[in-house]
């Protein structure tokens, strides 16, 4: 009888445990997501709506102008073949991308799509490279700077 008890006991904790292991996963997945996005109270809140897509669009603008920099940079560094300084400007240009990708898919589906197939030109022929490619580099930093001024000129005047 006592064997029983103790087997009705183990039982009785498994199926305990076997339901608790879906709330303790989603209550894990709910700290991951808090962690890696968390709460952002507003900071400012405008009454003026147009003021705070005014900031929007000029902070995107800095950035875009900021990005434009890097790629020039990078294709100064290119014609003068110093592949490690255009890296670093590339690398400094993706950093800036990353701020601004999801406004920039959002307003410019097309903009976006051609990015990403510059980006994936100049990844492919000089990150990636062991020897890289002059003229595809090149090629890829024109389309992302002219994909940039298209984008300015349609969307952050």
């Amino acid at each position: 009888m006592a064997h029983t008890k103790s087997s009705s006991r183990e039982s009785r904790t498994q199926k305990i445990v076997l339901l608790l292991l879906p709330v303790f996963g989603v209550l894990a997945l709910r700290v991951v997501t808090f962690i890696r996005h968390p709460f952002q109270p507003t900071a400012v809140r405008a009454t003026n709506t147009e003021k705070v897509v005014d900031r929007d669009l000029a902070e995107q603008n800095a950035v875009v102008t900021e990005m434009k920099k890097h790629l020039l940079e990078a294709t100064d560094a290119i014609k003068a073949g110093d592949f490690a300084k255009a890296k670093d400007h590339y690398n400094e240009f993706h950093n800036k991308w990353t701020t601004i990708e999801g406004d920039f898919k959002e307003k410019s589906l097309t903009n976006y799509q051609e990015m990403e197939e510059g980006m994936d030109k100049v990844n492919r022929n000089l990150i990636s490279a062991a020897t890289p490619d002059k003229d595809a580099t090149l090629s890829g930093l024109q389309l992302l700077t002219r994909t940039l001024d298209a984008y300015t000129s349609s969307v952050v005047k």
